[in-house]
């Protein structure tokens, strides 16, 4: 994540002596509606799941679990619990396409100030306000890591009691420790472009 968004970001430079601002605008319209597309989609559609070597598999908005398809017989208890664990990942879900909608805003900005930066000359400025505009970006994916514990808990709930759902369980403890690092080092790439003297 770290890497792939600021490079996005920085690559908009490469786009922006080329667009008209109406065609900015357009471009912004269309990707905010893809998220807006995105989020109905997460909150209302089934949640897909994938395992290696393992056909696909869903949790309905009820709780009920699809296996390639096909429904696995569940008690009430256990729908309950694979309902509670789908929210889980829709409020993951929903939190990743809110980080990404500021990436977009972000992104919308840089193309619109890339070209005063260039015909300025400063790029190189330019450059380290939108590496440090991302990091910040990058950095809120905090809220990411906070609801990491609670899904590995309704994780091992399910597969605790529902067998079937026991391949398709991939969060792990040590994916709460990386989310950590990734932050912090996205806190550090804020606080380097803070102290960084502007040219």
């Amino acid at each position: 994540m770290k890497t792939t968004l600021t490079a996005l970001l920085l690559s908009t430079l490469l786009l922006t002596g080329c667009l008209p601002e109406a065609d900015i605008e357009q471009s912004l319209a269309d990707a905010h509606a893809e998220i807006d597309q995105a989020a109905r989609l997460i909150a209302e559609e089934n949640m897909q799941l994938q395992a290696d070597g393992q056909p696909d598999a869903e949790i309905t908005p009820e709780g009920d679990l699809l296996i390639g398809g096909k429904a696995v017989a569940l008690s009430a208890g256990q729908r309950t619990l694979l309902a509670a664990h789908r929210n889980q990942l829709v409020g993951i879900a929903t939190e990743g396409v809110q980080i990404g909608r500021q990436g977009v805003d972000l992104a919308g900005r840089a193309m619109k100030s890339a070209l005063f930066a260039v015909l300025t000359g400063n790029e190189a400025r330019f450059e380290r306000k939108m590496e440090a505009e991302a990091a910040k970006i990058e950095a809120s994916a905090i809220t990411l890591c906070d609801r990491l514990p609670a899904l590995l808990a309704s994780q091992s709930a399910v597969s605790d009691a529902v067998p079937e759902f026991k391949p398709y369980a991939r969060v792990e403890q040590s994916d709460i420790a990386e989310c950590a690092r990734d932050v912090a080092e996205a806190k550090a790439k804020v606080f380097a472009a803070k102290a960084s003297p502007s040219r």
